[in-house]
């Protein structure tokens, strides 16, 4: 009973493994949550069920997911900052995981576009977490990121992103919380010809955007689970959460225009500069819940997701971001 108890909870970790990335976000996207628990819940569960039978020992697990999400590794909040949910990411993930709680994640994220298809981003994700209380289990992590230049126009803008947690192990709804930080950039190139008084003309527009994004989120969230469904050796959960999530972006923009035009006189250089800071403020930004059914079938898992959000702030664009994913995964 045991070791069956122990394999279900370790595919559970495999699906929470949904890597994702996203396009760059702009001043005016809609930040939300979604689920930013769901891996900080299952790594906690798997763990803790690993120290209340007497296991002591370190595992690796593979996942594949495929999903609109094309943003963060870990904190989903950073995933919803994007304009477009048209894309599809396949994300392969390995994980080493220390009985220690120690661990590290590595990740590749492909895009499958009618112009470019390739993989255009890594992440690695060193990482701490503790299971061994009774009342409340807690993490951290830090997440670097590295970029294909090909395909840098698919790549998050964040570089470095931290990220915590922690989640009640008590009572049948279960409060939870999250914080994160990310610290970014990237630069848009605009170039266009044009004629004015007869005269052909040039325009270079080079802006460079610095991010800097925080996030809290405090969630509630219940498991139910069913064992032997299809069989002796299988188990299905419905994990609903909900979110309320709070946070900040500041941008950084720095823009350099130049014209250059042509004459008897000759070539011709204009050039102009002006630099802006955006700031949102902290402010109460979305609700949010997210819904992830996990099928565990030996050492191997299946499990759909779906997260919708609801942005609060005054907006023109839709209120609502819908995201979808599906999670294969493997235990070793």
């Amino acid at each position: 009973m045991k070791l069956r108890t122990l394999t279900m909870i370790c595919m559970g970790l495999v699906c929470a493994f949904s890597a994702q990335t996203q396009e760059k976000p702009v001043a005016d996207s809609i930040p939300a949550a979604v689920d930013t628990a769901q891996l900080d819940s299952l790594l906690s569960d798997f763990k803790s069920i690993m120290d209340s039978l007497g296991f002591d020992q370190s595992f690796v697990a593979i996942n594949v997911t495929a999903s609109n999400r094309l943003f963060s590794l870990r904190n989903n909040n950073f995933n919803s900052q994007q304009a477009v949910t048209n894309k599809i990411s396949l994300t392969p993930t390995v994980s080493y995981n220390h009985k220690s709680g120690f661990g590290i994640t590595g990740a590749a994220f492909m895009i499958f576009d009618s112009a470019k298809t390739g993989f255009y981003q890594y992440a690695l994700s060193p990482s701490y977490d503790y299971t061994r209380g009774k009342k409340v289990a807690y993490g951290i992590s830090y997440t670097h990121y590295f970029y294909n230049d090909d395909l840098k126009d698919y790549s998050t803008p964040f570089g470095n992103e931290w990220y915590g947690y922690f989640r009640s192990k008590n009572g049948w709804l279960r409060p939870g919380g999250t914080i994160g930080y990310a610290t970014g950039n990237y630069k848009e190139i605009y170039i266009k010809d044009t004629t004015i008084l007869g005269i052909r003309r040039k325009l270079f527009d080079t802006t460079h955007v610095g991010i800097k994004d925080f996030s809290i989120t405090f969630s509630l969230s219940h498991d139910f689970e069913w064992e032997g469904v299809f069989g002796k050796n299988d188990d299905l959960t419905i994990s609903p959460v909900l979110f309320f999530v709070a946070g900040s972006q500041q941008y950084n923009i720095e823009s350099k225009y130049k014209i250059v035009w042509s004459t008897l006189a000759g070539r011709l250089r204009r050039k102009f500069k002006r630099s802006s800071v955006e700031n949102t403020g902290f402010e109460m930004q979305s609700l949010a819940i997210s819904l992830s059914v996990d099928y565990y079938a030996g050492s191997f898992v299946i499990s759909p997701q779906y997260y919708g959000n609801y942005y609060l702030p005054t907006t023109t664009t839709n209120r609502w971001t819908n995201i979808f994913g599906l999670s294969v995964g493997y235990i070793f």
